[in-house]
């Protein structure tokens, strides 16, 4: 393989990726079209699919206590009804928690405290291989990989969400 050959072949991928850019584009093309001209009816459905959410919603915050046992229900597809929310624990001062945790549950405290050190990846990424020996760190992956992209990447995206949806429609 030459140099010569790799840039024949690099040419011959960017005229491929134009001539798909240009399917891929005519393709999107005729969706924006078709969404535009259902855009009224587009619009109008989710007014309408907000307002029935909302209209849902309300009846369910007012009628809570229908909701005890089974707190939800299924209805045509739509899960609904009420659900414990996870909560989240708030410690306003995390040092002075862990000094109570000591006091309070000291035999509990190696399951209620962790204890970690860690190494600084950055700060030992600017050390010299030498130096990263003599600590047991080593570099490693630090080798040259082969590279083909293009500035296409949304493009690419597109196509391969086009062929998706061929592939669910069976076609």
């Amino acid at each position: 393989m030459t140099l010569s050959e790799i840039h024949d072949l690099a040419v011959r991928y960017a005229a491929a990726q134009r001539e798909l850019s240009e399917v891929a584009e005519d393709i999107r093309d005729q969706q924006r079209k078709a969404v535009r001209s259902r855009l009224r009816a587009l619009r109008a459905r989710a007014a309408d699919t907000a307002n029935a959410r909302e209209a849902l919603v309300g009846a369910i915050e007012a009628g809570r206590g229908l909701f005890t046992s089974p707190r939800t229900i299924s209805v045509d597809g739509v899960q609904c009804g009420l659900r414990k929310k996870v909560g989240s624990l708030v410690c306003d001062s995390p040092e002075r928690a862990v000094a109570r945790i000591r006091k309070v549950l000291p035999d509990q405290a190696d399951t209620l405290i962790r204890t970690r050190e860690s190494l600084v990846m950055p700060a030992l990424r600017a050390l010299d291989v030498k130096t990263l020996a003599s600590l047991g760190v080593r570099l490693e992956e630090d080798e040259d990989v082969v590279v083909c992209r293009t500035a296409q990447d949304d493009i690419d995206k597109l196509v391969k969400a086009f062929l998706a949806d061929e592939e669910e429609l069976g076609e």
